[in-house]
């Protein structure tokens, strides 16, 4: 007999595949739909809406969840990709998450710890213009056009370097800053 954390997986493993099946349905209506003439927004808003307060089969437990905006999403990947089956998957993605280059992440780090620095956004915008500029940042290949975007986003810096580390240290260094301002003009008041 399986436990319970066993037959949890072969539940939520069975209403991932419902899912599937209730998405394809719902894609292959809006496009019956299409093809009629109704608009595609309306379309998806009025098959969204009959899924409103049901539930899942093989899980009573767990509402299904399809809006508007999850069926057009959907509908257009199933369309851009002659409906491949995988796109219907939970948590799918159609590309492989790319992870930050060490030197890219040092150099964020670095210019995070700058005496200028405002902030991690601040710093994230700078490196994006001078990679759109045609300046050269460690493991990223050089913009080919200038509205290319970006390959990595501000998020993924904070993942790999800890925003409210770098402030901790920002605001060590400027503490010493300060110190190191205030010595100096004693310095100078009183000379030698």
């Amino acid at each position: 007999m399986p436990t319970t954390d066993q037959s949890h997986s072969v539940a939520s493993s069975r209403w991932h595949g419902e899912r599937e099946v209730i998405l394809r349905r719902l894609c292959s209506r809006l496009k019956e739909r299409r093809m009629r003439g109704e608009p595609v927004t309306r379309a998806a808003c009025l098959l969204a809406r009959r899924w409103k307060r049901r539930f899942y089969r093989s899980r009573p437990d767990k509402p299904v969840q399809v809006s508007r905006t999850l069926l057009l999403r959907k509908y257009y990947e199933l369309e851009n990709t002659a409906w491949s089956p995988e796109i219907l998957r939970l948590r799918y993605r159609s590309f492989p998450r790319r992870t930050l280059p060490n030197d890219l992440a040092l150099e964020f780090l670095a210019r995070c710890l700058a005496a200028g620095a405002g902030s991690g956004a601040a710093v994230y915008r700078g490196m994006v213009n001078d990679w759109k500029a045609g300046k050269t940042l460690p493991g990223v290949a050089p913009a080919r056009r200038a509205d290319d975007r970006f390959p990595f986003s501000l998020s993924t810096f904070y993942r790999r370097v800890s925003g409210r580390r770098v402030r901790s240290v920002h605001a060590r260094r400027s503490e010493l800053s300060a110190e190191e301002l205030s010595l100096r003009t004693s310095l100078s008041r009183y000379g030698n």
